[in-house]
C-alpha cells in the first residue's frame, strides 16, 4: 500500500505500524527551518520504489505538503500531509499532524544533502524511559506510546547533543531521493 511506503519514509512507521510512537503536541524544534522551493519541490522516490510529491508552501516558515496516492478498499485515494520543518542547533526535524491521533504530531530527524533526504525515527522505548525518569516532560500510555509536552531549549539540547542515549534508530535510516522537479 502506497501510504505505508510514503509514510514509512517520511514518518517511519509512525502512522501505520503497530510500533510505539513518539508524538509532540506541536511541531518540534525551536525555530522554523527555512527552505528554497527549488531544492524541495518535486517527485521523491523511496527505497521500495514508491513515489511521493513534495511542494513548499512557505519557504521562510519551512512548511511543505507531501502528496501521494494510497489504496483503500480497492480504490485509489489521494492523501496530503502538511509538514513543518523546524530546527534546533544543527538538527532539522519534520513534524506533521498524525491523522490517527488528532491534535498530535508525529516527527523525525531529517538531514538533507543535495537531492537526498535521510530520516531517523525516534525510539519510543528510549523516549519512554526518559519520560518515566523525569528527564523529559510527557506521558507514556499502556501501549508504550509517548507524548512529549513542550520542550524548552535545554530539553531540545539534551535530545540533539547526547547521541550516546540512542534516542533514534541511528542504524536504520530511511532515504528519499528526488527524481523529478516541477516543470
Amino acid at each position: 500500500m502506497q501510504v505505508f511506503s510514503c509514510i514509512l519514509a517520511i514518518s517511519s512507521l509512525l502512522l501505520v505500524s503497530a510500533c510505539e510512537t513518539v508524538h509532540v503536541r506541536s511541531p518540534i524544534g525551536s525555530e522554523p527551518h527555512s527552505v528554497d522551493a527549488d531544492d524541495w519541490n518535486g517527485t521523491w522516490i523511496l527505497g521500495n520504489g514508491d513515489t511521493c510529491k513534495l511542494q513548499v508552501l512557505d519557504e521562510e516558515g519551512g512548511v511543505l505538503e507531501m502528496g501521494f496516492i494510497e489504496e483503500k478498499s480497492d480504490r485509489l485515494e489521494p492523501t496530503v500531509l502538511k509538514i513543518w520543518l523546524r530546527e534546533h542547533g544543527e538538527w532539522t526535524f519534520a513534524s506533521f499532524e498524525d491523522p490517527n491521533h488528532p491534535g498530535l504530531h508525529a516527527w523525525l530527524r531529517v538531514w538533507r544533502e543535495e537531492q537526498q533526504l535521510i530520516l531517523w525515527i525516534p525510539d519510543a522505548d528510549r523516549f519512554a524511559s526518559r519520560v518515566r525518569d523525569g528527564d523529559l516532560p510527557g506521558t507514556v500510555d499502556l501501549e508504550g506510546d509517548v507524548v512529549l509536552d513542550a520542550l524548552d531549549s535545554g530539553r531540545l539540547d539534551a535530545i540533539t547533543t547526547d547521541l550516546a542515549l540512542g534516542l533514534f534508530y541511528w542504524d536504520q535510516p530511511l532515504a528519499m531521493i528526488r527524481i523529478g522537479t516541477p516543470d
